[in-house]
């Protein structure tokens, strides 16, 4: 039987931004990208969003796929999402990609990016359709997420940038007032991978911090790509992935 596997989204995702990885991984185990609430296909939110809150949310999802434990694998918020998932118990394996969280002190540089990004699109929302035919408009447009967003298709391009736009940004923005950690040792395994163009956590000083707040996990960086990897080279995410997973499986 296939082993089950959470993949969780970061702010303003979607749970499509796994699935060119998902393709990768659905022949060996029982996937479930989830739809994060605030954000399209979600549950709506009531207020502002705490890390407790969208934990819950996780939670229940793996709850009705009847999973009480799985690997999971996260990117950004997911990230996060996903350590704080590993300390209550739900996870086999746990794979960080770039977790958010990694501030040691109230830091602005989350809303100030993420409002930035929506004015941008608000803008230029009515042209989306034509802009994203053209792919050095795509890795432009995408720069801050991406390294090669030119990668992505005209359609993948438009459904990312129209879940950006509807996502409740203004409630879950709320998390850049809450910080990771520190954790103990939750007695699985923990990959925490870094993406070396990251341009919303680089490495210094976000991937240093969550060094120390999970000491006990091991570390890599992955070369070539922007904060959200599944753009730019799916293959290195999905071998990251099953790379946690076998650390968790005896592999």
């Amino acid at each position: 039987m296939a082993e089950p596997l959470v993949l969780i989204h970061g702010v303003t995702a979607t749970w499509q931004a796994w699935h060119r990885v998902e393709e990768l991984l659905a022949d060996d185990f029982e996937v479930l990208s989830v739809a994060l609430p605030g954000h399209i296909d979600g549950e709506p939110l009531s207020g502002a969003a705490t890390i407790e809150v969208l934990c819950e949310g996780v939670e229940r999802l793996m709850d009705r796929a009847g999973m009480e434990t799985a690997h999971l694998a996260g990117n950004s918020l997911g990230g996060w999402l996903a350590m704080e998932l590993t300390a209550r118990g739900r996870a086999r394996s746990a794979t960080l990609l770039a977790p958010a969280g990694g501030w040691t002190a109230y830091d602005p540089r989350m809303k100030k990016i993420f409002y930035g990004m929506r004015r941008q699109l608000r803008a230029s929302r009515r042209l989306l359709p034509v802009m994203m035919r053209i792919g050095p408009v795509r890795r432009f447009g995408f720069r801050t997420v991406a390294k090669y967003g030119d990668r992505l298709t005209r359609e993948e391009a438009i459904t990312a940038a129209q879940a950006a736009l509807f996502v409740e940004l203004d409630n879950l923005l709320s998390l850049a007032d809450e910080k990771a950690g520190p954790y103990d040792d939750p007695g699985v395994p923990v990959l925490l991978a870094w993406c070396e163009h990251d341009r919303i956590f680089p490495e210094r000083p976000y991937g240093e911090n969550w060094r120390r707040i999970a000491p006990f996990a091991q570390w890599r960086m992955l070369p070539g790509v922007g904060h959200v990897p599944m753009v730019d080279d799916p293959a290195l995410v999905a071998q990251t992935i099953r790379d946690g997973i076998a650390r968790g499986s005896g592999g």
